[in-house]
């Protein structure tokens, strides 16, 4: 795996961006698949444009919200999503994939930001307040409706503090 996510970033640098922004989010990100041999399935993976990453240990609901700002970020001119969410339990994963023409198949070029506050604390403290809930003994369900606001009060507080 680790050659081929040395390779990937000489084949492919935009997927590399796309990984490294949803990595950002994240206290730990685990990569399950690069590159495959000759599949069945549309050959993103065969052709260096596509990246498997596990999700089944992240709150589910965040993984949704995760991938939705991805591919609002990340737009192609084809209408294809660069990132989807799929799978069922131990196979929920996170599938990353680019056009057949790179960088020339969306809408824009991409650069990272440079930021003193890393959405990766976010996102951490949006799992962290699932978690504590989930401690509390509050209700899967009310979990799934109560972190994003609880995220939304953070990210509040996180911007108020960084602009003042």
């Amino acid at each position: 795996m680790e050659a081929d996510w040395i390779a990937i970033q000489d084949k492919n640098p935009l997927i590399v961006k796309i990984v490294e922004k949803y990595a950002s989010y994240w206290e730990e990100t685990v990569i399950t698949s690069i590159h495959r041999k000759k599949t069945t399935d549309s050959g993103v993976h065969e052709d260096w444009r596509g990246i498997d990453i596990r999700a089944n240990d992240k709150p589910h609901n965040c993984v949704i919200e995760t991938v939705s700002e991805m591919n609002s970020y990340f737009q192609r001119k084809d209408g294809k999503l660069v990132a989807i969410a799929h799978g069922d339990g131990a196979n929920f994963h996170v599938h990353i994939q680019t056009p057949i023409d790179g960088e020339d198949g969306m809408k824009k070029k991409y650069e990272p930001k440079k930021t003193a506050i890393k959405a990766g604390e976010i996102t951490v403290s949006a799992s962290a307040i699932g978690g504590l809930l989930l401690l509390f003994g509050v209700d899967p369900q009310i979990i799934t409706f109560l972190t994003p606001i609880a995220l939304g009060i953070y990210k509040a507080i996180v911007n108020y503090i960084k602009n003042r």
